[in-house]
C-alpha cells in the first residue's frame, strides 16, 4: 500500500513515520514536503514516482512526488503550481546514490542529487567517495 508516495506496511515503521511527515493542505488533499525530507526517505519511496520542486533547488525548496502523465509529462496542474521537473525516483536512488547510499550523511545525499539534477553529471566529491571505497 502506499501513501504520498510512501510504500507503507506494518513491517516498515520508518515508511509510516516518513509518511506522517508530510503536510496535507486543505486543497485535493496534496501533499508537499522539502527536498531534505523527500531524500532522506528515498528508500521508502515508490521508485516509479517522479520529484518535482520549486526553484531554486535546495534542501528546504518545496518538493512533491507526481505519477508522470500516459505521455511522460509533469501533470499540468502540478506546473501551474510552480514545481518543476527534478528528477524521477529510481534514478535518483540507482544511478546518483547507488551503493553509496548508505555511505552519505543526509546533507551528502542531498547535495549529490540536486548537483545531479541541475548538470546531469556526478559532483567530484562523490566519485572520489565511490573510489575510495572500492580500494
Amino acid at each position: 500500500m502506499f501513501c504520498c508516495g510512501y510504500r507503507l506496511s506494518a513491517s516498515t515503521g520508518r515508511s509510516l513515520e516518513a509518511a506522517s511527515r508530510c503536510t496535507r493542505t486543505t486543497t485535493e488533499n496534496r501533499i508537499y514536503m522539502n527536498l531534505a525530507s523527500l531524500i532522506a526517505d528515498l528508500e521508502s519511496v515508490d521508485n516509479t514516482l517522479t520529484i518535482v520542486a520549486k526553484r531554486p533547488w535546495t534542501a528546504n525548496s518545496d518538493a512533491r512526488l507526481v505519477s508522470l502523465t500516459d505521455e511522460y509529462r509533469i501533470p499540468s496542474n502540478v506546473l501551474q503550481e510552480g514545481f518543476e521537473y527534478f528528477l524521477e525516483v529510481s534514478i535518483a536512488l540507482d544511478e546518483v546514490l547507488g551503493e553509496l547510499a548508505s555511505q552519505l550523511s543526509p546533507a551528502q545525499r542531498v547535495a549529490a542529487i540536486v548537483y545531479y539534477a541541475e548538470n546531469d553529471a556526478y559532483p567530484d566529491w562523490l566519485n572520489t567517495i565511490a573510489r575510495s571505497l572500492r580500494g
